[in-house]
Formats: C-alpha cells, structure tokens, sequence
C-alpha cells in the first residue's frame, strides 16, 4: 500500500475516494502496472463529448498496458471496459457491434477477478448505462458500489445521469451537484449547469457558472448554458448573441461554424446559414441531439424549405433519410433517427403521414430515454406541426412542454420554424407561462 501511495504522490495523481480504498484493499503490486493506470485515469479525466476517437484510444492503450504488466489487476479492466462503453456510446466515436462486445468482454474480465469488488459493480453499472441503454440495471449495480464508493464522484455523476434519462429530474439535479462537490470536473459542471437550465433554474445556472468559469475556462457547455440562462431571463437577444460570438476564440471545426450557422439563424439570416455550412467541406455531418450527429444535408433541407424552394428542399432531404437509415443499430438511437426522417419528409413536403411516424418514435423514445423523449421529440413533433400547418397540434404540444422540463421559452423564439407562430397571440401567452420546476 504504501508503495502505491508514493507512486501515486510522485505522478501528483488525485485519487478519488474508491481509489484511495483499493490502494489499502488490493492495489497491484507492480509498480510499472499503477504506474500505467494512473497515467491512463488522468487522460482518461481529460475526455470529453467533444473528444475524438484517436484520444480515447490513447487511454485505452495505457490501461492495457498496464493489464499486460499485472493481468490480474482488476480495477485497470474495470476502468477499460467502462473506456470501450463509452466510446459505445457516442455515435461519432465508435458506435459500433464490435466496440460493444470489447466492452463486454472486458467487463467480464474484471467480474471474474473480483466479483464483489464495489468497483466491479460500479463498471457493471456503467456497461448496462452505456452498452445496454438499461438505466434501471445501472442503478441497481450503483446501489451495490456506493456503500464502498460512498464519496466516488464517479459513482455519483453516472447516477446523476441514470436518474436523468429515466426522467427523474430532482434526484438527476441531487446526484449530479455531489458529484461536483466531490470532485470538480468539466463534464460533471457542464451536466449539472444543463441539468438545471433544462429545470429552468436560471439563476442556479448563473450561480454555479460565477464559482467555476474561472476555474474551468475550458467548459464550453457552462459558458453555453450561461448564456442561455441570462437570456432566458433578461431577454437580450443582442447580448446573447454576442456572448455567443466570444465563445468562438475557443472553438474549430465543426463546433466553431455550428456555432456560426446557430447565430446566423437566430439573426433570421438564412444566406449567412448557409455559408456557415460550407466553411469547411471535409465536415459532413454535425452534432445534433445529446450524442448523435445529423448529416448537413439535414440542416441544407431545412434552409431550403424556409426559403420556399421545395425541390431543394426534397433533394436534401432524401439525402438525409438514406443518412439515417444507413446508421448503425443503436437502440436508444433508433427513436431519435425515426423522428429525424419524419422531420426530413416534413421538410420535403411529403405531407401528413409522416405526423403517425413522428409520434410512434416519441413513444418509443419514451421508453428507451425519457428525457431525451421530452427534450428533443416533442420540439421536433411540434416543428412538424408547423410546417405542416397544424397550429392547434402545434400550441398543445407547446404547452405540455412548458409544464416539463425542457428548454426555455428563447428556444422557440428564435426557432426558424417555430417562429411562425408569432402572429397568434397564444403562442407568447403559452411561452410565458413556463416556470421552475
């Protein structure tokens, strides 16, 4: 134990509160193995949504070459099969049947060396979260972690987001503000400022960003989220937008002209869109909802629809059905592509159908993600509403999101399409009645 102390003191490592109990527990007696894993923990501290797949790989190595100098360390495979989960998890990063089976395999690994360990319940959580999309499982085997992980931010975080896909809001918000207590880190901060604006608590947002922005200059979801949070209450386009030009010294590639196509929308200047998406031609595809991408033709499809020429419109967006339809079988995805090509016929004209399609995705949405369910799918039904020109359909589903959380009232304002509800006086009486939840 001591040895692992002095290894861990020399690399300046933080261990959480699990780790500094597996050290006095079973830590691996190779030096060179701990060594290796804890290089590997701090990396793998560093990864973001926004990280490529050559930088989660590097972790990856790390850990198995820590597992080549002691096969037996348990925790290093518990770490490396939660690293090929959540290179699972992101449909841009490997979202494929093989990565998933790596991550079960490894699992597997770390059950078969220490079954009972607090950390192995902990991976096996994480697995049924990221691989399985079962969040009533990963609660379950985080239940059986925390009483020997009782101050693991880790722990903690995952929980949070367990919670927050099952549509348990108050708990997700709970959970994932000890997780930042705990132990401050960019994603924790950035979930927790996202989990409370999609509450519509403003002000904690703008409270939460006064304590960390400095310390985490690099949190581009907080500093978003801020942004949002102060429009949301003062009602400032022109500061909003300008807040959100600032962003761009810190962002390239896609983020920097999704960012520019974002701005350009709001300002209603749909040629500016489109030069937005063409900055970079190597870039086909953008980020769309929580950890999925959407083709440009996508956004291509919408643009020409709002300019009235239907032809484009179509052409785009067939483009994009073939996109969504290729992708890869992700469970928890399936929902998501199914509404994007209800929405991608919306945009190509192909009339009322696609409404029956939109809302049996919802409804599967609703079991395999609740929130995203909330967040994302009834936005998009409502959008279709519009297009379609059923504003009746389109001002029900406003108000059930208003009364839920979601996002706030500036969203639709500034919506291309949803701002064609403006001329009904409903439509800004239904916006202002959004509260806090």
């Amino acid at each position: 134990a001591n040895l692992a102390q002095k290894i861990a003191g020399g690399l300046r490592a933080t261990l959480t509160g699990s780790e500094q109990t597996l050290i006095t527990r079973r830590a691996t007696a190779n030096r060179e193995a701990y060594e290796l894993y804890q290089r590997a923990r701090l990396l793998d501290q560093s990864l973001s949504q926004r990280s490529p797949k050559d930088d989660y790989a590097r972790v990856g190595v790390l850990y198995e070459q820590a597992i080549a100098k002691d096969p037996e360390f348990a925790l290093a495979y518990a770490q490396l099969a939660v690293l090929h989960g959540r290179m699972y998890w992101f449909d841009y990063v490997d979202a494929t049947p093989e990565r998933r089976a790596r991550a079960e395999a490894t699992l597997a690994r770390a059950v078969s060396l220490a079954p009972t360990a607090p950390e192995t319940h902990w991976a096996k959580g994480a697995i049924a979260y990221l691989c399985r999309n079962d969040w009533r499982a990963a609660l379950a085997d985080y239940a059986l972690a925390e009483p020997g992980m009782p101050n693991d931010a880790q722990l903690h975080f995952q929980s949070g987001l367990a919670h927050r896909r099952l549509g348990q809001m108050q708990e997700a918000a709970s959970r994932i503000q000890r997780a930042v207590e705990l132990e401050p880190q960019t994603s924790a901060i950035d979930a927790l400022a996202g989990t409370l604006h999609t509450l519509r608590r403003y002000d904690q947002v703008l409270t939460l960003a006064s304590r960390y922005l400095e310390r985490f200059p690099d949190a581009s979801g907080l500093r978003r989220t801020r942004a949002s949070a102060l429009y949301a209450l003062n009602g400032d386009r022109n500061a909003y937008m300008n807040q959100r030009r600032s962003d761009r010294l810190t962002q390239s590639g896609d983020e920097f002209f999704d960012l520019e196509y974002e701005l350009a929308l709001i300002a209603g200047d749909l040629a500016g869109a489109e030069q937005a998406l063409s900055i970079d031609s190597r870039i086909s595809t953008l980020r769309a909802f929580g950890s999925h991408r959407e083709p440009i033709a996508m956004r291509r499809a919408m643009l020409a629809f709002l300019r009235g020429d239907y032809a484009t419109a179509k052409r785009f967006a067939d483009e994009a059905i073939a996109y969504f339809r290729a992708r890869p079988p992700v469970a928890r995805w399936e929902p998501a592509y199914r509404l994007a090509i209800a929405e991608a016929h919306a945009f190509a004209g192909d009339g009322a159908a696609v409404i029956a399609d939109a809302r049996a995705a919802i409804a599967d949405y609703a079991q395999v993600d609740a929130f995203a369910a909330t967040q994302h799918g009834e936005f998009i039904l409502g959008r279709i509403y519009v297009m379609l020109g059923r504003t009746e359909d389109a001002l029900a589903s406003l108000r059930k999101m208003m009364v839920a959380p979601g996002q706030p009232p500036h969203a639709y304002r500034d919506d291309p399409i949803w701002s064609r509800l403006k001329a009904d006086s409903r439509f800004e009486e239904i916006l202002r009645s959004a509260r806090a939840l």
